[in-house]
């Protein structure tokens, strides 16, 4: 039996709340991160998720020579399942943005408590969308290359125009090229947009 709490009109299971067998509270290891603390990096090994009781961390990927941050979570929230479900090392870093406290999820439980769905089809379901969600994280993390990618480049071209050309020259390019920073501009608008409707 596991209860739930509320967030932002959103239920949320409280692995904090499971009962075990008899109806006492099963015993979960807590740990507090210190503000700043890295809780685990891209591509350590996984043996943990985390259940955020209370603070925030946030979660980013490398990308190229770049760290993109890719997401933040909050109370009520869970990170660091993937590496427990895919048997895979981490594929982000997690860092505690103020002091947070979670609860610690081992891996040995949550095999078992797969393992206890006696219905093959849901089981067979749970699987399914475990390995969707991996292909969806791999596709993901390629975009952020392509995105680290493309600053990289940008940095470059503004080094060598810095570098290679004067004041008056910058000037006269800046004006041709200000025609292709609005279609650029026009671009990423699109994106945005296309992204807040996902």
């Amino acid at each position: 039996m596991t209860d739930t709490t509320s967030k932002a009109g959103k239920e949320y299971l409280d692995p904090r709340k499971e009962l075990d067998e008899s109806g006492r509270p099963r015993l979960r290891s807590r740990e507090l991160f210190y503000s700043g603390r890295v809780i685990f990096e891209e591509g350590d090994q996984g043996q943990h998720a985390y259940y955020i009781e209370k603070g925030r961390v946030e979660i980013s990927v490398r990308a190229g020579s770049h760290r993109v941050v890719v997401s933040e979570l909050g109370s009520g929230e869970v990170f660091g399942e993937m590496a427990l479900l895919s048997n895979q090392r981490r594929a982000a870093t997690v860092k505690a943005m103020e002091d947070t406290t979670v609860t610690v999820i081992s891996q040995n439980e949550l095999q078992k408590k797969l393992g206890k769905i006696e219905d093959v089809v849901i089981r067979s379901l749970i699987f399914l969308l475990i390995d969707r969600l991996k292909k969806a994280n791999k596709g993901q993390a390629q975009q952020y290359t392509r995105l680290a990618d493309f600053q990289d480049r940008m940095m470059g071209i503004h080094h060598r125009i810095d570098k290679e050309f004067d004041e008056k020259q910058r000037e006269a390019m800046r004006e041709e090229i200000a025609p292709l920073l609005g279609q650029l501009e026009a671009v990423l608008d699109k994106y945005a947009q296309r992204k807040q409707k996902a």
